[in-house]
Order: structure tokens, then sequence, then C-alpha cells
């Protein structure tokens, strides 16, 4: 059963972590608010939990792959940021605090 509704966490310490991680990382001409609905959209019609950046937009020059973790909640489905991968190795995370 597919939820109704699938945003990014909102007011939470992973949210906060996957802004600064972004902006530190992307350099994507337009700013996040604007595309994150499609970010989520994409990940739950592809049923994936991460979705990639093209080295185009990476100020790393390499592809980056934004992780999360997926939470069903009622009718609604939340994604809760993890953490950043380049090249199989973990070059952001997000740490509880």
């Amino acid at each position: 059963m597919k939820s109704k509704s699938v945003d990014i966490a909102f007011h939470c310490a992973e949210t906060e972590a996957f802004e600064k991680h972004y902006y530190e990382l992307v350099s994507f001409p337009i700013p996040l608010l604007f595309h994150q609905e499609s970010i989520v959209k994409t990940m739950q019609n592809t049923q994936k939990d991460y979705f990639i950046v093209p080295r185009k937009y990476s100020v790393t020059g390499k592809d980056l792959i934004f992780h999360f973790r997926k939470e069903i909640q009622d009718d609604c489905t939340l994604y809760y940021y993890r953490g950043v991968s380049s090249n199989k190795k973990i070059i952001r995370k997000f740490k509880e605090s």
C-alpha cells in the first residue's frame, strides 16, 4: 500500500544536517527548497532511499549519493537523512547528539 503523502521529515536534527551537508557539497543553481519535493517523490516512485547528485553539480567533482531512512507513519512516508557517500565512501554522516 502506498502512502498518501511523502516528505523529508521537518523540524528535526536530521533535516538540519541534510541541508547543511547539501549546501556544503552541492552547487546546483536552484535552492534546495524549490526542488526538495521532486527529490522525495522520485525516491518514493523508484522505491529507493537515496538520490544522486551528478558530478557536474558536486563541489568534489564526483557523484554524490544522499542516503535516507524511510519511515511510514499513518498515511505519510517520511525520509530522515543519514549521510552522503561518494565512490562507496561516507563523506558526511548525520550524528545524533
